[in-house]
């Protein structure tokens, strides 16, 4: 879709799920975290102040593991905007 981005910040598709993550509808928050331990991986690494956009947030789990990710890459992850939540 089209990215807005304002000078000075850009919009990068910087993780993607690893294959065979299991759909986690239904599973219990500790299920989860498990699920998508280890899933999350980097496509472009990123530098400096990030703001981590989720489409939904439900139990935290991806968004957790994703901050995790960005932060092990070398960003700064200042904050995580979820556009729903369940």
């Amino acid at each position: 879709g089209p990215s807005i981005a304002a000078p000075g910040f850009g919009v990068v598709a910087a993780l993607r799920l690893k294959t065979f993550t299991r759909d986690s509808v239904g599973l219990s928050s500790a299920d989860r975290q498990r699920n998508i331990a280890g899933r999350v991986r980097l496509r472009t690494p990123v530098a400096g102040p990030v703001l981590l956009v989720d489409d939904i947030v439900t139990t935290g789990a991806t968004a957790a593991e994703s901050v995790h990710v960005l932060q092990t890459g070398g960003a700064h992850v200042v904050a995580v905007l979820a556009l729903a939540n369940a």
